[in-house]
């Protein structure tokens, strides 16, 4: 569990965005990004992928339209 979307996308291979109030999921998303085929560890220059920008801010989006 994490409250950054940078680290989330990172870190893992799968990502749930909740809602406040009342708690519940409202987007559950597969992280699968470029070279995770070929790695069990991802290397820190997939950031600057547009699979991994891409999904950071459809994430980021997902979290500000839930707490507006």
């Amino acid at each position: 569990m994490t409250h950054s979307v940078e680290e989330a996308v990172f870190l893992s291979i799968g990502v749930l965005v909740m809602h406040a109030r009342p708690g519940r999921i409202i987007v559950d998303r597969e992280a699968v990004l470029p070279g995770d085929d070929e790695a069990d560890v991802r290397d820190i220059t997939v950031t600057a992928t547009a699979e991994f920008q891409a999904l950071e801010a459809e994430l980021a989006k997902a979290i500000y339209a839930a707490h507006v």
